[in-house]
């Protein structure tokens, strides 16, 4: 499982299309983006996939976020309605930087 720190994601805001990201802090609740020169509007709605290999398996969750903050290093999301894999899927990916 890669880092929480440092994920590629992939963030769908409907009136650009899918823009790649790098998540720098991941959260329960959140997370903060390098979105490269993109900028996207404080309070817009963004889907979030986020990718990765466990066990030699392609998980791949889905996630609703809003955009709750800017700055020149990223823009810091909030998650909406969560569904259980995937938040177990981030206390995993959270909980593996920690041991």
């Amino acid at each position: 499982m890669p880092p929480a720190s440092d994920i590629s994601v992939q963030l769908n805001y409907r009136p650009l299309g899918l823009v790649s990201a790098r998540a720098r802090n991941l959260r329960l609740d959140g997370m903060f983006v390098d979105t490269g020169a993109v900028t996207l509007p404080h309070h817009s709605e963004v889907e979030v996939t986020l990718s990765f290999r466990k066990d030699d398996r392609l998980q791949v969750h889905r996630l609703q976020a809003r955009v709750m903050g800017r700055s020149k290093y990223g823009t810091n999301l909030t998650f909406q309605n969560c569904r259980r894999e995937t938040y177990q899927a981030l206390q995993e990916m959270i909980g593996s930087q920690t041991h």
